[in-house]
């Protein structure tokens, strides 16, 4: 479940960085492999963090353009990076 009211802040804020529809997109498209509880984005059948090259095959996108996204995401707080991957941010997604 989205949060709509932290979209629509996003949206309003000064400070946002990049294509936020694209960023959101990403966003709708990770939701499927989001951990139950912590919101960590890992391969559903293993449990294992996914890396920046499954996502890209995932947003069928080059690395240098993920890179910016997930660059962009993280200075929006979409996302964040920890050792064991990355989570998407509590604000944004619910479940």
């Amino acid at each position: 479940m989205s949060m709509d009211r932290s979209f629509q802040s996003l949206v309003r804020a000064k400070d946002k960085q990049g294509d936020l529809m694209r960023q959101f997109g990403l966003l709708l498209m990770l939701q499927y492999y989001a951990e139950f509880g912590t919101g960590r984005i890992v391969n559903r059948r293993t449990k294992d963090p996914l890396t920046r090259e499954q996502i890209g095959r995932i947003a069928d996108t080059k690395l240098s353009k993920l890179d910016k996204l997930l660059r962009d995401m993280k200075h929006n707080g979409l996302i964040e990076r920890r050792e064991d991957g990355y989570y998407i941010s509590r604000r944004f997604i619910k479940k």
